[in-house]
């Protein structure tokens, strides 16, 4: 009997392996961030790889552009969040799990301009 439990306790174990340990890659959702005010215009998403997952908000700049101040504006909570990072290396910033709708302004020491909108399910 005891033997039956200990299989059944590891195949229990062994089943879930895959979400425990590893995590979902289904969980990720890129943010298209694009370019607005002065300057030129951008035409389409901006050179920097942005996304969400597992609760987190990632962004990393293709090019430097100096320090970057970024406010996230939470509609659900009425709440916003700012705070600055430098561009040269990847940022993250723990936002939490609970659905809700963001709005994302950064600016940049170069004078660039950016936004997006995010929705968490």
């Amino acid at each position: 009997m005891k033997r039956i439990s200990s299989i059944i306790i590891a195949f229990v174990c062994l089943s879930g392996i895959n979400t425990f340990c590893f995590g979902d890659n289904n969980d990720r959702t890129d943010i298209n961030i694009y370019r607005h005010g002065p300057g030129p215009k951008d035409t389409g998403v901006t050179g920097f790889t942005s996304y969400y997952e597992n609760g987190t908000l990632y962004l990393q700049f293709d090019e430097p552009e100096g320090i970057a101040t970024i406010t996230l504006t939470n509609l659900e909570a009425c709440s916003s969040l700012t705070t600055s990072f430098m561009t040269d290396q990847p940022f993250s910033l723990f936002i939490g799990t609970a659905p809700a709708t963001y709005i994302i302004e950064i600016t940049t020491s170069t004078g660039n301009c950016y936004n997006a909108t995010l929705t968490t399910f």
